[in-house]
């Protein structure tokens, strides 16, 4: 006889942002966060930073590797015998709850439930609730996974006292291990066959001696006032969801709102109908398109569209023009969402064609590569600090000349943002117009120049060039222009659904264009590499074209080739930098290599593609 199905803490989060989605995720439907690839690599630091707490606890047992839910739960309860003990991932059940702890320290009759999370958190200014004392939007789901951990272990383990901690990165304190996370060697597992789960082997291969004097980077903060009050409210919830698995898995009948939009099981499942989650709770009204789900802004304008939704008027189109008006009768976002609603045409406004005509030559067109890690790579770093790995420009000399390109990355262990911002300087210094897509590189390059005096890193010419070039706040000019402010403001195309992201605007502006010069630059992008495609639906996105590398898997005999790795977006580019300097790759001169001119192509594309949309807005 099978076991009843369990309510893990995994599900109950999922329960929380939608109660539908339970049965879904029970049933093992195809969802959009399996293959996302900014979650998985958040994922690997998680499990760093899950055993980088482990380290500071030395002397617990790790049932981590125990998979099989009953054999974890026996072995837990044997230990639990004891009078003082640690336990790494126990495994406690209650009726049909199931829990993994992260840390479990009992001391008698005590006990501290603790969850790890690689999230940031700044213990000089604490953020987690708001000036009313509610817990802010975005810990919430924290404080309710510790919740429902300590909701379990009491009911599991009533003569025992259960406090609750969260353990998260405190982003106020600063390592003194050069190469920290390199230290981290993360491995993922094989897959288990019939499964999606994805697991990490983590080997620390440092000093443990030396690590403590890393310990305060994560701190242990005391969840007992926050957990408390919500506890009656969240065993109702948790009740509910329970009774949902056994007998029968039954579905909770879905409630259609616009947070739908962002369902991972939406477009998850490849045409079947079976197996589509998000079409099951919308039936036919999820084939209307366009959707009031893909309008712009769509959430901010909750109320209404949930009204609309209820109605079964689901199409843009029902949208009432009202709506989309400030008090004013000004249209709201740019009047963005209302062009989505009735424009079938691209729009280049004069103003825009105007601003872009006026910029000074040179122009650069630039962009960064950035990483934010957990663990930081360098000593004097604080967790999620920016480090700035690479650059690319493309910079247009005068009126009619070709973009020459200009590139800088970094391939060595060592902090590189004073370098990076440099060679920077030397590439663009101060004359003409810089431009960028949205505010990324201006960020980056503030947080250089306070890196400077952080780091008591003596430049004068640097820091003088940051300090003219930066805007520091909103009332500074600073010397960027920002591309995707002029976008909101000045530029639609009804393929972009109104998004300006510069991955939606460059494929529009290619199915728009008449410039002779674009199709020349995509074609010659680089030796072997044309970026100009067309299939049925008409152009290619560019990004879609660039080249996949193969590298070994870490799980072979270093004979046979891996997965393509295709690095067209930021995560794959944090991913890429991490893997080329840290991870698999760092003992591999030919992986090494491959990486680099993969980040380089890419970072090369950004450029080139501003280059191009610059070139159709100005009307060539």
């Amino acid at each position: 006889m099978s076991r009843a199905r369990t309510l893990s803490k995994s599900d109950f989060k999922v329960a929380q942002e939608c109660p539908t989605k339970l049965f879904y995720r029970k049933q093992k439907f195809p969802n959009t966060m399996q293959d996302n690839e900014y979650l998985q690599l958040l994922a690997q630091g998680g499990y760093a930073v899950g055993y980088f707490a482990q380290l500071l606890f030395p002397g617990g047992e790790d049932l981590g590797e125990i998979r099989d839910s009953a054999e974890a739960e026996q072995r837990t309860q044997e230990l639990m015998q004891q009078e003082n003990v640690i336990i790494f991932e126990a495994a406690v059940r209650h009726e049909n709850y199931l829990v993994r702890v992260d840390v479990l320290v009992k001391r008698g009759s005590t006990v501290e439930l603790i969850e790890v999370k690689s999230k940031s958190y700044d213990s000089a200014a604490p953020d987690m609730v708001d000036k009313k004392g509610g817990i802010k939007t975005g810990w919430r789901p924290y404080v309710e996974d510790v919740a429902f951990q300590t909701m379990v272990l009491r009911l599991a383990f009533p003569s025992l006292t259960i406090q609750p901690f969260l353990m998260v990165m405190d982003k106020s304190e600063t390592t003194a291990i050069e190469g920290l996370n390199s230290l981290f060697e993360i491995r993922e597992k094989p897959a288990t066959p019939g499964s999606t789960f994805r697991g990490y082997d983590v080997q620390f291969t440092g000093d443990l001696k030396e690590l403590q004097k890393s310990k305060d980077l994560l701190v242990k903060i005391p969840m007992e006032e926050l957990v408390t009050p919500m506890l009656s409210t969240l065993s109702q919830a948790a009740a509910g969801y329970a009774a949902s698995l056994n007998p029968e898995l039954t579905r909770i009948a879905p409630v259609l709102e616009v947070k739908c939009a962002k369902c991972e099981y939406r477009n998850a499942a490849n045409g079947d109908a079976s197996k589509d989650g998000f079409r099951q709770c919308w039936g036919k009204l999820a084939d209307v398109q366009p959707s009031v789900l893909d309008l712009y802004h769509a959430g901010n304008f909750k109320s209404g569209i949930n009204a609309l939704i209820k109605e079964g008027r689901v199409a843009i189109a029902d949208i009432p023009d009202e709506l989309l008006q400030k008090a004013d009768g000004t249209w709201k976002y740019n009047g963005r969402p209302h062009m989505q609603k009735h424009l079938k045409e691209e729009v280049i406004t004069p103003e825009l064609r105007s601003e872009v005509k006026s910029w000074t030559y040179p122009l650069h067109f630039i962009d960064f590569e950035t990483s934010t890690m957990a663990l930081p790579y360098h000593a004097g770093m604080r967790p999620y600090e920016v480090v700035a790995f690479q650059w690319s420009c493309h910079t247009i000399r005068y009126e009619g000349a070709a973009p020459e390109h200009r590139e800088w990355i970094n391939t060595v262990e060592a902090f590189p943002n004073f370098a990076f911002a440099r060679s920077l300087m030397e590439a663009i210094g101060r004359t003409g117009t810089a431009l960028m897509w949205a505010t990324h590189e201006n960020t980056t390059l503030r947080s250089i120049h306070r890196q400077m005096e952080h780091y008591g890193h003596k430049d004068p010419e640097l820091a003088a060039w940051l300090a003219d070039v930066v805007k520091f706040d909103k009332h500074d000019e600073g010397w960027l222009t920002d591309m995707n402010a002029l976008a909101a403001t000045g530029y639609y195309h009804p393929s972009t659904r109104a998004k300006t992201s510069i991955k939606f605007t460059l494929p529009a502006v290619l199915q728009a264009h008449t410039s002779k010069r674009i199709p020349a630059w995509l074609k010659g992008f680089e030796e072997g590499v044309n970026l100009l495609g067309h299939d049925a639906n008409g152009v290619i996105n560019p990004y879609k074209l660039l080249p996949a590398i193969q590298l070994v898997d870490s799980y072979t005999d270093g004979d046979e080739e891996g997965e393509d790795y295709l690095v067209n977006e930021g995560t794959g580019a944090m991913r890429a930098y991490q893997d080329m300097l840290y991870g698999l790759a760092k003992n591999d001169p030919v992986k090494k290599a491959k990486l680099r001119d993969a980040l380089l192509t890419y970072c090369k594309l950004d450029t080139l593609a501003m280059v191009v949309i610059w070139e159709h807005w100005r009307g060539a």
